[in-house]
């Protein structure tokens, strides 16, 4: 059982670097289930250096998923503000184009 509490640590945390490395976040996810097995794997062997830099890790990734999320949320928002702003700016290119051909439009009219 321990090996194999190893093996599939072992696995899901090399998924979870590739995953990373793809810039994605669920990486974190599977590095954080391989720290458990790890976790797991040295209680039984009795490993305490181990489990320690398990639990330490696990606090890490869940450090990367908070500023993951942190991070695209800010993203998102200044997208939404600058989509905001250069809308407002059409607008006003717009109201201007419009304002000026009224004002042609009278100018031809009065002569």
């Amino acid at each position: 059982m321990n090996m194999l509490l190893g093996w599939v640590g072992t696995l899901l945390f090399v998924y979870g670097v590739w995953v990373i490395g793809n810039k994605n976040v669920k990486g974190f996810y599977a590095n954080s289930l391989a720290n458990l097995c790890y976790m797991w794997q040295s209680i039984y062997m009795d490993n305490h250096p181990l489990f320690w830099l398990s639990l330490l890790l696990i606090v890490i990734n869940l450090r990367g998923i908070y500023h993951w999320q942190f991070k695209h949320t800010m993203k998102q928002r200044d997208a939404i503000k600058r989509a905001k702003e250069i809308g407002d700016e059409l607008r006003r290119e717009a109201g201007v184009k419009y304002n000026s051909q009224i004002m042609e439009y009278i100018d031809r009219e009065e002569r």
